[in-house]
């Protein structure tokens, strides 16, 4: 039986690091900077919450910028999608101008993990990547108890399953699935002096 080529099991040994590290434990190496598509994904996959803008539909601010911080999740640990799935409850402020103007955006960035802090990174450099969607919030009612049958479900509500300490009851007021439809994507980081800011639409 031949040996696997040295190439191969170091691709393979990355693949495995990578999926079973949590989400805020960087014992893996963040994708190359020029990949902003891995990138991307890679910052959706490691932050459990983002900040969460949206227009006020509330007085005395109606029409201005809103933003909150919620919960996210891209899927089961290991095996994220990369792409924002939320679970919220109406009492939400943000969940109420979301049925008036579904518009919003919503931003991720590694300061939210240990990343930039072990590096010495301020959250605002460049060097702490950090990503922008904005685009539509599309909302599902469900009933909790039939979380699983729809994927993009399943999804949203693992964002509430990484959080053991939340009581059931608390958990019984999150009955709005909502996922981000991205019309654009603002991705910014800096390696080795080199900026790269990006934007697609």
């Amino acid at each position: 039986m031949s040996a696997v080529p040295r190439p191969v099991s170091a691709v393979l040994l990355g693949l495995l690091w990578f999926s079973v590290s949590g989400s805020c434990s960087f014992r893996v190496r963040i994708p190359p900077h020029e990949q902003v598509a891995r990138v991307a994904r890679f910052i959706a996959h490691q932050c459990d919450w983002a900040s969460v803008a949206t227009v006020s539909s509330r007085p005395p601010v109606v029409g201005q910028p809103f933003s909150n911080t919620l919960s996210v999740s891209d899927g089961p640990r290991g095996s994220g999608s990369g792409s924002p799935y939320l679970y919220l409850t109406r009492m939400e402020a943000s969940v109420q101008d979301l049925q008036v103007n579904p518009a919003a955006s919503l931003s991720m960035t590694l300061a939210q993990t240990d990343y930039c802090r072990q590096q010495g990174f301020d959250p605002q450099s460049p060097l702490c990547a950090r990503l922008i969607l904005s685009g539509s919030v599309l909302q599902r009612l469900h009933g909790y108890v039939h979380r699983s049958i729809e994927t993009s479900i399943h999804r949203s509500v693992s964002c509430i399953d990484q959080k053991p300490e939340m009581k059931n009851e608390e958990r019984s007021r999150f009955s709005l699935a909502a996922m981000l439809e991205p019309q654009s994507l603002f991705f910014i980081m800096n390696q080795k002096q080199n900026n790269l800011i990006t934007t697609y639409n």
